[in-house]
């Protein structure tokens, strides 16, 4: 195999469930077309969870959902200033994605009308910040006033196949999913849109995934790893290996070459020693911690990329 092949459902299934190539060859191409495209830079991006827990939604692997006794800390939106600093730090690390994330099923008008002078205030004072926003759904309406307001991009995960997802969730669709991913399209946002790999899901849900996510040619795609959650449905299943892991992220650079494909939830507990090799794969990662779970941290991130000789974009 090459950098060049064209990779079609089949075969990408064949990569996935098999060892053929090796995991260390598969990696090895996928680092070829990242370092062609990418160079050595990998991009940090900060999460805020703006608004936690009591979510209306029944995701069966989030700890935020409302359906679940979770345990976890339950608050409204943050204040101004608090989205303000912490997008102050994120400027001052070198980050050059804030991404604002709130427990919501949708972006409400009260919610966006609370948010949109806290963007502009952030893009006011960090303009080279990119400012990435996950509410939930998005309508026309709330979809004009937050890029106006100075949003870049928005996210929405498909999070599986169009086939499993129903095993995932039963409040809402794929399909709805999908609309939302478009209409923020037609509005001018960039698109970041994943999903969650180890969920109860066959290879075959994975491929369609990934080719789900080639269609829709986003600008940033978060690969989440499933991080069994107290209190969820889930709470009790097994995450994948590290190596199928590893051929995930390879296989995803494969087939997005020119996209920012993130390690992102799960990253530390499923990839484990694997993440130097995962840096390979892709271009970024989240720094700091996700929404209901620690990272590593900031300084041990760093030095993990200063190690294999990668180095931190800088907006």
């Amino acid at each position: 195999m090459n950098s060049n092949v064209n990779i079609t459902q089949k075969s990408a299934l064949a990569i996935i469930s098999s060892n053929t190539p090796s995991t260390d060859e598969l990696v090895n191409i996928a680092k070829e077309i990242r370092e062609e495209h990418f160079g050595k830079n990998v991009i940090i991006h900060i999460l805020s969870n703006a608004k936690s827990g009591n979510c209306s939604e029944d995701c069966a692997f989030c700890s935020q959902s409302a359906h679940y006794n979770s345990a976890i800390p339950e608050y409204d939106l943050k204040s101004d200033d608090e989205l303000y600093a912490e997008a102050k730090y994120a400027y001052e690390i070198g980050a050059g994605k804030f991404c604002i994330v709130t427990a919501t099923r949708s972006a409400f008008p009260s919610l966006v009308a609370e948010l949109c002078p806290t963007i502009s205030r952030i893009k006011e004072n960090f303009s080279n910040l990119t400012i990435c926003l996950s509410l939930g759904f998005l309508n026309n309406d709330e979809a004009s006033k937050l890029k106006r307001a100075g949003a870049d991009r928005y996210n929405h995960n498909l999070e599986t196949s169009e086939r499993y997802f129903p095993s995932l969730v039963s409040t809402h669709t794929w399909r709805e999913r999908y609309e939302t991913l478009l209409t923020a399209r037609q509005h001018g946002f960039e698109l970041c849109c994943g999903g969650i790999i180890g969920a109860g899901e066959t290879d075959e849900d994975i491929v369609d995934f990934l080719f789900s996510l080639k269609g829709l040619d986003p600008e940033s795609v978060p690969i989440n790893f499933f991080n069994p959650r107290p209190g969820t449905p889930l709470q009790d299943a097994k995450s994948i290996s590290a190596e199928k892991a590893l051929r995930v992220l390879a296989l995803a650079r494969l087939l997005l070459p020119h996209t920012d494909i993130r390690a992102a939830g799960g990253r530390e507990k499923v990839l484990g020693a694997l993440q130097k090799k995962a840096l390979q794969c892709v271009t970024s990662i989240f720094s700091n911690g996700y929404l209901t779970t620690a990272g590593q941290g900031f300084e041990s991130d760093l030095k993990m990329i200063e190690e294999i000789g990668y180095r931190i974009e800088k907006e």
